[in-house]
């Protein structure tokens, strides 16, 4: 829901409201775990999309480590078994 408010904001060319407090919430969407849509919500990787993307809607996905969340992405990844 951030994501696509953000991006009605954005698209409205409309003042984001306590945008200083969602840069803040969307940066503390990254724990050392990965990438949480809450506080208290299991680390996902839709999420890494949802977060990055919302800080990139933004121009501050410079915020975040970006290495961190590929790595984090890249270890969600499951193996394709081939016959």
């Amino acid at each position: 829901m951030t994501y696509c408010a953000l991006s009605s904001y954005k698209l409205l060319n409309i003042k984001i409201p306590n945008l200083e407090k969602v840069i803040f919430w969307l940066v503390n969407r990254i724990t050392n775990l990965g990438v949480n849509g809450r506080t208290g919500k299991v680390p996902d990787s839709c999420y890494s999309f949802w977060s990055y993307g919302s800080l990139s809607i933004l121009d501050k996905q410079d915020l975040i480590e970006k290495n961190y969340i590929k790595e984090f992405l890249l270890n969600c990844q499951c193996g394709v078994v081939r016959n």
